[in-house]
């Protein structure tokens, strides 16, 4: 028999996902799903509904089988698991979902008791880390109302103090601020960040919704038809808008011209605005910049602009040499479709 994975105490939520692959009979779920979450991000799985990201999140916590790949968890393989060392492991995997799923007739403070109680913690342990974790959510003072009683972010809040109460390494959110207004949707998020910072907990977001990747994931992979169409970290991402975000923004691909070189350049607001930005750069290297497009987005407590320009042959090693000089982040956005067929075919010619 397998030794038993022990997964109390100290471990490494490193999730590292190579070549996997999830079918439902003929239905191909999970394609080749390729990407690392690493201890303590904030990762956001994006797309629409339909694209697998419910799926790959239950792969995750081992409520779903995979077929190919590998995932592992702190190195070890989810899928050769036994029941027992899988019922350690869910321990550690704390999550919360769209509907709160609370016990209506149970108080709040007996609402996130429950897990502990089901594995028998004692009454002094229970209580003590239920009033912790009460006081983490800030609820301290409805710890004796039932859920009827409770806004919708106020029962989020005793779902997420109910997931922490195992002392769990991942903090998983399926559609978790979904149901939630705006204004709530942003108190959450905070929340989850703060846990974030005072726990080190990795979260896992599945979400459709691109302003809480923006203001709470330090990185993302935007899932298409079972696929990743694009990852990285959620500020490159949005700043190099790569087809499957466009895709995702219902926003139709910019027209580029077809000669010469474009350039985004990205830069944090609080530092230079976009005017300041493109009149030092003309001024000190002689140029004016044709600007194709701009825009200002937040990200997490930042406020940062990107903008796109178009310069000559000639000037690009002048500009790209001064961005580099002046820590811009920035780069070189791809050739229009019709110029690179028309080079293909002088090329045959």
């Amino acid at each position: 028999m397998p030794e038993t994975v022990k997964w109390r105490g100290k471990w490494n939520a490193v999730i590292k996902i190579s070549g996997l692959k999830k079918t439902f009979g003929d239905l191909e779920v999970l394609k080749d799903i390729n990407l690392t979450i690493e201890d303590g991000d904030i990762y956001g799985l994006v797309g629409r509904s339909g694209a697998g990201k419910s799926t790959l999140l239950r792969c995750i916590n081992g409520l779903t089988t995979y077929q190919e790949g590998s995932l592992t968890v702190d190195g070890r393989e989810v899928k050769d698991m036994n029941e027992q060392q899988l019922r350690e492991f869910r321990r550690s995997m704390g999550m919360i979902f769209q509907q709160f799923s609370l016990l209506n007739r149970k108080t709040v403070y007996q609402n996130v008791a429950t897990p502990m109680e089901c594995w028998h913690y004692p009454k002094d342990q229970i209580d003590k880390k239920v009033r912790e974790l009460l006081e983490l959510v800030g609820l301290t003072d409805k710890m004796k109302e039932k859920p009827r009683n409770l806004s919708g972010g106020q029962k989020q809040r005793v779902a997420i103090a109910r997931a922490l109460t195992m002392d769990s390494k991942v903090l998983l959110c399926d559609e978790a601020t979904s149901a939630l207004d705006p204004k709530t949707t942003i108190s959450i998020l905070e929340l989850l960040k703060k846990i974030n910072r005072e726990t080190g907990i990795t979260v896992i977001i599945v979400t459709h919704q691109m302003e809480v990747v923006r203001n709470a994931c330090n990185k993302i992979s935007i899932l298409e038809h079972g696929e990743i169409a694009a990852q990285g970290e959620t500020k490159s991402v949005f700043v190099q808008k790569p087809p499957a975000l466009q895709r995702l923004l219902g926003e139709g691909q910019l027209r580029l011209p077809q000669t010469g070189r474009n350039i985004t350049v990205a830069h944090y607001l609080n530092q230079v605005s976009q005017g300041e930005l493109l009149t030092e750069m003309a001024v000190k290297l002689g140029i004016v910049f044709p600007v194709l497009d701009g825009q200002i987005l937040n990200y997490g407590d930042d406020v940062f602009g990107t903008f796109v320009i178009n310069v000559t042959e000639e000037q690009f090693p002048l500009v790209a040499n001064y961005l580099n000089e002046k820590k811009y982040q920035w780069f070189e956005m791809e050739q229009p479709h019709a110029e690179k067929e028309q080079n293909e075919e002088g090329d045959d010619e």
